[in-house]
């Protein structure tokens, strides 16, 4: 019997470990590779039926940032998560758009179940059951926000109104009204919506938490304060801080200029020096599109 070195075990580690797969997370991103290959098939053949498989990869995604987002894989995949639950990402769908989902994502399955494939679950719910051509799927209950999640993505590409919040135009007290019709009663119930909405800071406005969800269109959200500069040069930083000024739009709806005195929008006046009442100017410009 020869002992191993330290010297040894160090080049086999180098050398010969990375040859070792990690069985369960090759599975699992296999199993998203299949899912993202029938979707995929669905936009070429109209009679292969995908309805359960988008389902399911919008479902991963939500999980992914609701639940392990503390997970550094996981939060430098943030962005690509976040526009797969955008309505907007599946309106506009393509084969190349989703292959570039199934690459960034599939290894962070393996972060579905924390690399356990041991754990059992008893739900004590009654199930329904959809066919599509692949078999039968467990569809559980819809929640409220995916409710709103399912009309918003139905009707995105047609309603005027939610248009016009799309590309930060002003609403109407009409628009509001339709859309609390819609969301207050039609969708769900006021307490449903509350109840979904109430770790929102702009849950009052349903027009904000429709904007949570659909976003805002940012090359329009640019031109508005290239606008109020009449044109001028935007230096690195700048865009960059307006890139994120956008994106918090997008995930919480709305924007408010006091955001302006904590982390990491405080910045703003060294970025901006003179300029700064223009960006005070731009963010009451957003807040006041979906205000009627």
């Amino acid at each position: 019997m020869v002992a191993l070195s330290l010297g040894d075990t160090m080049t086999m580690k180098e050398n010969i470990s990375p040859l070792l797969k990690n069985t369960l997370a090759d599975a699992s991103a296999l199993k998203f590779d299949a899912l993202c290959l029938k979707r995929q098939l669905a936009l070429v053949d109209e009679s292969v039926g995908a309805g359960a498989s988008e389902s399911e990869i919008t479902n991963i995604a939500r999980y992914l940032k609701e639940k392990k987002a503390s997970i550094p894989q996981v939060m430098a995949k943030m962005d690509t998560i976040k526009e797969v639950l955008t309505s907007q990402f599946w309106n506009s769908l393509s084969l190349c758009s989703l292959e570039r989902v199934r690459l960034e994502l599939r290894d962070l399955l393996q972060y579905i179940d924390d690399g356990k494939s041991d754990k059992t679950f008893t739900v004590n719910i009654e199930d329904t059951f959809t066919r599509d051509n692949s078999g039968i799927s467990v569809t559980p209950p819809r929640t409220y926000r995916r409710r709103a999640e399912d009309y918003l993505r139905e009707h995105l590409p047609n309603d005027h109104v939610l248009q016009k919040i799309y590309h930060l135009e002003h609403l109407s007290e009409n628009d509001l009204a339709r859309l609390e019709e819609i969301f207050w009663r039609e969708l769900g119930t006021r307490e449903e919506y509350d109840a979904t909405t109430q770790k929102n800071p702009y849950r009052e406005n349903v027009a904000a938490f429709i904007c949570s969800i659909i976003g805002i269109d940012q090359e329009v959200a640019f031109e508005r304060y290239r606008e109020l500069i009449h044109g001028a040069e935007l230096t690195r930083m700048q865009e960059e801080y307006l890139r994120n000024l956008i994106r918090y739009v997008c995930e919480n709806g709305d924007i408010r200029t006091k955001l302006l005195q904590s982390p990491p929008f405080n910045s703003f006046t060294s970025i901006f020096k003179q300029g700064y009442n223009t960006l005070i100017e731009y963010i009451k410009l957003i807040s006041a599109v979906i205000a009627a």
